[in-house]
C-alpha cells in the first residue's frame, strides 16, 4: 500500500465514522439490535485503523528528517490516532 491507497482508505473511513454517527444521533433506537451494534463497531474500528494507517504512511514517506515540527506533530497524530482504536 502507498500513501494515495492509504488516504482514500482513510477519507472513506472518516466517512463512514461521520455517516455511523449522525445516524446514530437522528435514529437512537438502531443501536438497540445487538448484530447492528457490534458489526457497527467493528466497522468503526477498521475505520479508526486506516486513519492510524493514513498518519503512518504519511510520516514514513512525506515527512523529511529536517522537518522537526511536522515530525513531531506526525507523531503526536500516529498516537492520538492508535488510541481512539
Amino acid at each position: 500500500m502507498d500513501l494515495k491507497k492509504a488516504t482514500l482508505f482513510s477519507i472513506i473511513g472518516i466517512l463512514y465514522i461521520f455517516v455511523s454517527r449522525t445516524i446514530a444521533t437522528f435514529f437512537p433506537d438502531i443501536s438497540i439490535n445487538l448484530v447492528v451494534t457490534r458489526i457497527n463497531t467493528l466497522l468503526s474500528s477498521f475505520a479508526s485503523f486506516a486513519v492510524v494507517v493514513f498518519y503512518i504512511y504519511f510520516y514514513k514517506d512525506y515527512v523529511q528528517e529536517k522537518q522537526i515540527t511536522l515530525k513531531n506533530a506526525s507523531l503526536f497524530a500516529i498516537i492520538g490516532s492508535f488510541a481512539a482504536v
